[in-house]
C-alpha cells in the first residue's frame, strides 16, 4: 500500500487532536476510517516526532498545550537535534518524558498543527459556501458531537454561517430541526447534487462580503500583502478566488463574483493605495461615485 494514505491519516489525526475535549481511540478509528490498532501506531509516531498527547478521565486523547506566549524560541533544527539525543537514552530513563515535554513546548510543532486546522476549516467553508449558494444538501462526514459523544455522518441542508464562519446553521434532515454545527468538528464535507427542500426559495444568496443581489458581478482586483492578508482572514469565502501573481507591488489577485458593489466597495475604499481595481468598469464608476459623495 502507498504511504500517502497513511500520511494523510496521520495529518488528519494531528488536526483532530487539536480539538478539545478530544477523542477516544475508538472514536479516532471511526473518524480516520481505520482500526484502533492503527490509531495506537499513529500516537506512537506523533510521540516520536515530538508531539505530546494527554487524555482525560474518559480516555479522550488531545494534543498537549501550554501558554505559547511563554515559550522561548527553539528552532526546528534544534528540536530535531534534541530528539536525536533523546533517542540515544535508555527507554526507561527518568528524565526522558520531562525533556520531551519541554522540547515540545519550545518547538514549532503546535503552530504546524494549528496551520493544518486552519487550512482544513478554510476548505470546508469554501465547499459549504458553494452548497449554500446553489441550495444543495450536504453530508457532514464523521461529524464529532461532544454533547452526545458520537461520531456520525449527518445529512443537512445549510442555512447560513454564524460566528464569523466558525459555525453553520442547518436543517438536520434526520428530524427536520434547525441546528448549529461547528466547522472544526467536521472531518469532511460532501456537497450532494440533491437540492434542498426546506430552504428552497427561503434563503437569499449573499456574496463573500455578506451582501445579497440578484445577478453575479465579476470583480478583478490586484492586492498588496496587507490587502491580501485582510481579505484572506476576514473573508474566507474569497480564498478560492485569490491567487499569487508576478507583480512586486501587487503580488496577489482576486478574481471572483459578488452580488453587490456595496460590501466589496467598503473593503476597497477602506484600504486606499493597497488595491488596484482591474474590472469592472461599473465597479470603478461605483467607487468614484462613493468617493465624490464622501465615502459611506
Amino acid at each position: 500500500m502507498s504511504a500517502q494514505p497513511h500520511l494523510l491519516r496521520l495529518l488528519t489525526f494531528l488536526r483532530l487532536l487539536t480539538n478539545r475535549p478530544g477523542l477516544t481511540i475508538a472514536q479516532a478509528a471511526i473518524a480516520l476510517d481505520t482500526t484502533p490498532r492503527t490509531v495506537y501506531r499513529y500516537l506512537e509516531t506523533l510521540h516520536d516526532l515530538g508531539y505530546l498527547t494527554d487524555k482525560d478521565e474518559h480516555d479522550r486523547y488531545f494534543l498537549f498545550e501550554a501558554d505559547r506566549a511563554t515559550r522561548p524560541a527553539f528552532t526546528a533544527n534544534e528540536s530535531a537535534l534534541v530528539v536525536q539525543l533523546l533517542a540515544s537514552l535508555p527507554p526507561n530513563h527518568a528524565l526522558t518524558d520531562s525533556i520531551r515535554r519541554k522540547l515540545y513546548l519550545t518547538s514549532d510543532l503546535v503552530p504546524l498543527a494549528d496551520e493544518l486546522q486552519e487550512r482544513h476549516q478554510g476548505l470546508l467553508v469554501e465547499r459549504l459556501a458553494g452548497a449554500l449558494e446553489r441550495r444543495q444538501q450536504v453530508q457532514l462526514v464523521r461529524y464529532h458531537s461532544p454533547s452526545s459523544n458520537t461520531i456520525t455522518d449527518r445529512l443537512i441542508e445549510p442555512l447560513e454561517f454564524t460566528d464569523h464562519y466558525a459555525t453553520l446553521k442547518a436543517i438536520d434532515t434526520a428530524d427536520g430541526r434547525e441546528k448549529s454545527f461547528k466547522i472544526r468538528r467536521m472531518t469532511d464535507v460532501l456537497v450532494l447534487n440533491t437540492p434542498c427542500a426546506a430552504t428552497a426559495g427561503q434563503t437569499e444568496i449573499v456574496d463573500a462580503f455578506d451582501w445579497p443581489g440578484a445577478e453575479p458581478l465579476l470583480i478583478v482586483l490586484n492586492l498588496d500583502h496587507l490587502a491580501y492578508r485582510l481579505m484572506h482572514e476576514e473573508r474566507p469565502r474569497t480564498r478560492p478566488f485569490l491567487a499569487p501573481q508576478p507583480n512586486p507591488d501587487f503580488p496577489y489577485r482576486f478574481r471572483g463574483e459578488v452580488r453587490s458593489y456595496i460590501g466589496i466597495g467598503r473593503f476597497v475604499l477602506g484600504l486606499p493605495g493597497h488595491i488596484n481595481v482591474l474590472e469592472s468598469a461599473g465597479f470603478r464608476n461605483y467607487l468614484q461615485e462613493r468617493i465624490e459623495l464622501g465615502g459611506y
